[in-house]
């Protein structure tokens, strides 16, 4: 290629980059001459926890605009997620019947308090005289979770009855792994990277409204929630054979030794399985897969799940009955920009979690014995 030609094609490469610059702060002033701001989501909400892992930050008010509509966070003495006026909020020292871990499924990505699966089960649990508390992170591992919990007992005295561990796919798949995230001065998280590039996007993040308009686009259009054209990395979840042998090893071996912690302290463990919307409609994602050589099973999770629990005598829930349910009637189940439930799914869930577990809870701890298990089917 002659030197002519290169300097064509670096003033047509010039002309393109600057007209889309052009273009963005066209969109920029216009988007802030209507009101519009930078986006803010759930700015202060985490705060460093040990080991560069993170925890929701105390006492925090926040709120985010997405996709999938406005919504509220709100945090309690301890960081655990609680409502708006606090009447689910943790104070150290207080003796609650039950502890919620789970990674953003738990939290409730996309909704608000009384709208997500754990504000749902703690109203429900509270009209029967129950306090439920919710220890739930977006991002976090079962071991990350795990830590998290002894810290509460070990250095605010949570007094914890009952945990109940809210298996995700993603959470069964993590065994004792432990997560990593830098937080901002912003109270938001970030990746490790702190070159020049990793600066760059972290103020056009915090700087530009175009920003935050781009990402919800790309949320509405579903980019990056179809696991057939965008999001691969669920195969992993499904895996037959030694992946699946692996799940099974290492998610026993963590859920024995948090039953062993729960035991010395006088709680009793609980799994209940929240499975991904996909498994509603499983066909499109397991062509997916077949294309690329993997063979998937939609129950491996699930049955990874129901048979530890029967192994170390745990009572055991699932969630992909009411799924089904839900999915046979036309219910939209995950909200538009993501993978997680919508509203409707939430409330239910939240609602069927309690009555399924609320005898295992009320019954004499001395039993041991679960009461109930609705495994694969």
């Amino acid at each position: 290629m002659s030197i002519f030609e290169l300097r064509i094609i670096g003033k047509f490469f010039g002309i393109v980059v600057l007209t889309w610059l052009c273009m963005a702060a066209a969109a920029e002033a216009v988007f802030r001459l209507v009101g519009d701001a930078p986006t803010h989501d759930l700015e202060g909400l985490y705060a460093p926890f040990v080991d560069g892992n993170y925890k929701l930050a105390t006492n925090v008010d926040t709120e985010a605009d997405w996709a999938s509509g406005k919504l509220t966070v709100h945090t309690d003495d301890l960081g655990l997620r609680c409502d708006s006026d606090r009447q689910f909020a943790t104070r150290p020292g207080q003796s609650v019947d039950v502890l919620l871990l789970g990674d953003s499924q738990g939290f409730g990505n996309g909704v608000s308090f009384e709208s997500s699966l754990a504000g749902s089960l703690a109203i429900t649990a509270k009209r029967d005289g129950f306090d439920v508390r919710n220890a739930s992170i977006g991002g976090h591992s079962a071991a990350s979770q795990a830590r998290l919990a002894q810290w509460l007992n070990d250095e605010h005295g949570l007094k914890v009855a009952n945990y109940v561990i809210l298996v995700t796919p993603a959470i069964a798949s993590s065994g004792g792994h432990l997560n990593r995230a830098r937080v901002g001065a912003d109270g938001r998280l970030y990746g490790e990277a702190t070159g020049t590039l990793a600066l760059l996007r972290l103020w056009i993040k915090t700087h530009l409204v175009v920003y935050g308009r781009i990402r919800d686009a790309a949320h509405n259009a579903s980019i990056g929630v179809v696991p057939e054209n965008d999001a691969p990395f669920v195969f992993q979840f499904y895996q037959t054979g030694q992946s699946e042998e692996l799940l099974s090893r290492k998610f026993l071996e963590f859920v024995g030794q948090f039953k062993a912690f729960a035991a010395q302290r006088g709680a009793r463990v609980h799994l209940v399985y929240l499975p991904l919307t996909l498994e509603a409609d499983f066909e499109p994602t397991k062509r997916a897969a077949a294309l690329r050589g993997i063979d998937l099973d939609r129950d491996v999770p699930l049955r990874v799940c129901s048979a530890i629990a029967k192994q170390l005598n745990l009572t055991f829930f699932s969630l992909r009955p009411l799924l089904e349910s839900l999915h046979a009637k036309g219910t939209a189940l995950q909200l538009g920009a993501d993978f997680h439930y919508a509203k409707e799914l939430s409330v239910n869930s939240g609602e069927n979690i309690w009555e399924a577990l609320k005898p295992a809870i009320t019954q004499s701890a001395a039993s041991g014995q679960p009461l109930l298990s609705n495994g694969a089917k």
